[in-house]
C-alpha cells in the first residue's frame, strides 16, 4: 500500500485504489494503516505529498542525485561522504541511469526551470 502511495502520490488516489493495490477491502487497508503507520491512509497520503514538496533550503523544490565515489578531494566540498564508494548507513542505493531519471520524473510536475551547472540560460 506504501508503495502504491509512493509510486502515485502525484495523482488523484481513493481509498479504493490503495486497498486493491494489496488486494484487501477498505476496512482492512484502514485497520492496517491504523496498526501499522499509526493513520489513515489519506493522512499519510497528504504528509507523504507535503513531504515531498516541502521547502527545506530555501524558496523552491530541489531534487539532487548524488554520485558516490568522486576522485576529487577538494577541501570545500560539499558532499564529502561523495568521495567514499561505501553508501552511507541508512541512506542511498545503487541506482542505474533509468532508475534514477525514473525516480527524478516523479518530481516532474514541479520543474519550472531546469538549470544545469555552468549554464548561463535557464531552459
Amino acid at each position: 500500500m506504501l508503495t502504491y502511495i509512493h509510486e502515485h502520490y502525484m495523482e488523484e488516489i481513493r481509498l479504493r485504489e490503495i486497498a486493491e493495490a494489496a488486494a484487501v477491502s477498505v476496512g482492512e487497508c484502514c485497520r492496517c494503516f491504523q496498526n501499522m503507520v499509526r493513520t489513515t491512509p489519506n493522512q499519510y497520503l497528504t504528509e507523504y505529498r507535503i513531504e515531498k514538496t516541502s521547502i527545506h533550503d530555501g524558496e523552491g523544490l530541489r531534487t539532487i542525485v548524488f554520485f558516490k565515489g568522486c576522485p576529487l578531494r577538494c577541501k570545500w566540498c560539499s558532499t564529502p561522504e561523495s568521495q567514499r564508494m561505501e553508501l552511507e548507513k541508512g541512506y542511498g542505493k545503487d541506482m542505474t541511469v533509468e532508475e534514477v531519471v525514473k525516480e527524478i520524473c516523479k518530481d516532474e510536475i514541479f520543474f519550472f526551470h531546469i538549470r544545469r551547472r555552468g549554464d548561463d540560460q535557464w531552459r
